[in-house]
């Protein structure tokens, strides 16, 4: 995927954000309503030495359900998830934040006054309060994963990695 390519016949990337090991994470525009969005674009068999070939889709929807499941203004909401079918990858869209995640704004601005810290740090915690409550653990709390917007808010992203507890 490339900045002007449409992907699944309805979103056109602007850009990219990142390239890890296991998806590629887009800006991009719905072609129809306009929306800004995230898309997280999952490699097939992306988890390489896995005995089961089909490990990565397993762990895409166990994300998409994840954090499509979670109550909180303080989790990144996922809009839309599919599999392409011309491509066959799988997909998930994510409302787009303006802002940087927490380690790039501690890069910036060095360390926070202890009042912001608890702040933030209290909004991440509900968020994995409302995601304990349906019964997903997110198991990668870090730095990365925290999103600060625009607003100063704080909000937990990438369930990628997420178990269940047998609570739902």
């Amino acid at each position: 995927m490339q900045p002007g390519d449409v992907f699944a016949d309805r979103y056109r990337i602007t850009r990219i954000l990142s390239v890890g090991q296991m998806a590629t994470v887009c800006a991009a525009d719905h072609t129809l309503t306009r929306q800004s969005v995230v898309l997280k674009l999952i490699r097939g068999n992306c988890l390489p030495g896995s005995p089961d070939p089909t490990a990565w889709e397993v762990r895409f929807r166990r994300e998409v359900r994840a954090a499509a499941g979670i109550d909180s203004k303080h989790a990144v909401r996922i809009l839309d998830a599919a599999i392409d079918t011309a491509t066959g990858i799988s997909y998930l869209a994510m409302e787009e934040l303006q802002g940087e995640d927490l380690s790039e704004t501690i890069r910036r601005i060095g360390c926070f006054p202890p009042h912001i810290a608890l702040r933030l740090l209290s909004q991440a915690c509900h968020a994995v309060q409302a995601a304990h409550e349906v019964g997903v653990v997110h198991r990668d709390i870090k730095p990365e994963n925290i999103l600060i917007d625009a607003a100063g808010k704080a909000l937990l992203s990438d369930f990628g990695i997420a178990s269940f507890t047998g609570m739902r």
